[in-house]
């Protein structure tokens, strides 16, 4: 059997560190977002980041907090922005409306906020980057 580290969270123990199958749902997940980001599909592209919420927003001490809060602000701000689609609907060779344009280019801006709040998210709970600090030279030696 694999061995396993007891983790501590607000008095609970967790009999079974999950860390690395986190860490590799998470990857998927941002690999997913940005092939949709990446293709313009806003709608995958949005779910994508409500299920990586789903992980970092999961932690205890996420919850009324002003993480939350920040994060609603922001699914606010995009439900008014209109409709999210895959596509962009064009009708014969017509040309695709500017205020249709427009709104795609608000929901971009809104979603990618969505998508750094998550990563800044994520860095911070140690799910992501990990920064290097000045005091940890005690290897360069």
């Amino acid at each position: 059997m694999e061995d396993y580290e007891e983790t501590e969270i607000s008095g609970k123990s967790s009999k079974i560190n999950s860390a690395m199958i986190v860490n590799m749902t998470l990857n998927e997940l941002w690999k997913d977002s940005f092939r949709h980001f990446r293709d313009g599909k806003y709608l995958s592209w949005s779910n994508d980041l409500d299920t990586i919420w789903t992980i970092l927003g999961g932690e205890p001490e996420i919850e009324n907090s002003d993480t939350e809060k920040s994060y609603n602000d922001i699914i606010t701000k995009l439900k008014n922005c209109g409709c999210l689609s895959n596509s962009i609907e064009v009708k014969g060779f017509n040309k695709v409306d500017s205020s249709c344009l427009n709104r795609l280019q608000n929901q971009k801006a809104i979603l990618l906020k969505k998508a750094l709040f998550l990563r800044r998210l994520q860095n911070r709970q140690g799910k992501g980057t990990a920064y290097h600090e000045a005091d940890e030279d005690y290897m360069d030696s």
